[in-house]
């Protein structure tokens, strides 16, 4: 890996993902805003949540032929992968990325502005439907904007970086929990691990 793959900041990939996503949208008389704090009141676009669309980082083609990408690839991991000559592997599912030792599973907000939890899947045991449960009420006290929030299934080994807003994130041998939801850690780590239902509990 070279001086400059491993200097990479992740502001700077996410601030590349902000100007496509910034073009895409003013394509469609839209705008987006700059990613807000964790706390306190969030920020809001002038976009409805009707009218929200799912950013594609492909380059920009006509729009008959512009393809999106699948839901389960995150386009600001797959742009950074893709600027430094590095392979990005998505998985489809939970149950596909039991498959593997060295996959994870990442919860996001604001399309990759907010990175909350990371954890590799060996500490899931929990389902799918539970992850999506958690990641609800993370989401809801974070930034409140559902559509923004996904779960990714990636191949990315203990000590991998984890690119995405609020600093993003590493890959550890333990449960990640951004240091905004430390009070909520042990919790959360429990609905993993399929000991409790909800952090709420």
């Amino acid at each position: 890996m070279s001086v400059r793959q491993r200097a990479l900041p992740a502001l700077v990939c996410f601030a590349i993902r902000k100007y496509k996503a910034r073009l895409r949208l003013r394509e469609r008389g839209l705008t987006l805003p700059s990613s807000g704090p964790a706390y306190g009141r969030p920020l809001k676009s002038n976009v409805s949540r009707h009218h929200r669309i799912r950013i594609a980082m492909s380059t920009k083609k006509p729009e008959s032929n512009r393809a999106e990408l699948p839901e389960n690839v995150s386009g600001l991991r797959r742009l950074v992968a893709d600027a430094n000559g590095a392979e990005y592997s998505a998985l489809r599912s939970l149950s596909e990325a039991r498959t593997f030792n060295d996959s994870t599973v990442i919860l996001e907000g604001d399309y990759g502005g907010q990175i909350y939890v990371v954890a590799p899947v060996v500490y899931v045991k929990c389902n799918e439907s539970r992850l999506h449960s958690l990641l609800a009420k993370i989401d809801a006290t974070q930034w409140d904007e559902p559509e923004g929030a996904s779960i990714f299934f990636e191949r990315l080994p203990v000590g991998a970086a984890v690119f995405g807003g609020m600093g993003g994130a590493a890959v550890q041998q333990s449960v990640w929990v951004h240091e905004r939801l430390q009070a909520h850690r042990v919790a959360i780590a429990a609905v993993l691990a399929g000991e409790c239902e909800s952090i709420h509990q």
